[in-house]
């Protein structure tokens, strides 16, 4: 392999950040370089701990001094252009910064389901720092008393589990066979499903939302299977 000496990231989310650290760590003569559009990202994982009130937000922004005192350049300017033949970036001030090897990570956006009733108020993505305060602000706000889970990923059954011990009733809605299908076997994906159901979490599991009700704010969810569901809120 090359000899490496310049590293660039585009992203200040996980993959652009553990990246570059775990890259000073191996190598700490490394020039490491992070382009950002937002300075002080909340830790994604935090994110299901925000929105059920367990944790405070101004605890989970990334501390600009770790990365400093590792010797990693932080830039907040938006990368707008990849030359690839010349191994540099192109920020919106005009500048350049050059690499040897560029890292991409730039995170993503929420999987919103293409149904009616997703732009009713109290219908919440939950990606970002923003969104958690808004979610809590809802449930604050709002007497929530029952609640719908779209998704049986990580942050969902995290957000589900955390929600509920809030006294709120949640139902959590997946569309394969078991949550956290893609990371667990069967058999262990049964064991978190028998704790969710100890703990009073409805699980609808193979099934899908066809819509969302309300007027002007979210009421319930219609299913697949043409059950009903009552909600204050969908995540």
């Amino acid at each position: 392999m090359d000899e490496l000496s310049k590293i660039l990231a585009i992203g200040h989310a996980a993959v652009g950040a553990q990246s570059a650290l775990m890259l000073k760590k191996l190598q700490p003569d490394l020039d490491v370089t992070i382009l950002r559009e937002e300075k002080g990202l909340i830790t994604r994982c935090a994110t299901p701990y925000i929105c059920s009130g367990n944790v405070l937000a101004d605890s989970c922004y990334k501390n600009d001094k770790r990365f400093e005192s590792m010797g990693i350049h932080l830039v907040d300017m938006k990368a707008e252009e990849i030359d690839t033949e010349n191994k540099r970036v192109k920020v919106a001030s005009g500048e350049y910064y050059f690499y040897d090897k560029l890292i991409l990570g730039m995170g993503g956006e929420p999987a919103t389901p293409p149904i009616s009733g997703v732009d009713l108020e109290g219908v919440f993505t939950l990606r970002t720092g923003e969104d958690a305060a808004n979610i809590l602000r809802w449930l604050n706000t709002h007497r929530v008393r029952k609640g719908l889970i779209l998704g049986g990923g990580a942050i969902g059954i995290e957000t589900a589990y955390l929600i509920a011990r809030q006294g709120v009733q949640l139902t959590l809605v997946e569309m394969l066979d078991h949550i956290l299908q893609n990371a667990l076997d069967p058999d262990m994906s049964g064991k978190v499903e028998k704790h969710f159901a100890e703990k009073g979490i409805g699980l609808k599991l193979g099934e899908r939302v066809n819509a969302i009700k309300g007027n002007g704010h979210v009421t319930g969810a219609v299913l697949g299977s043409g059950e009903e569901i009552d909600a204050d809120i969908i995540i």
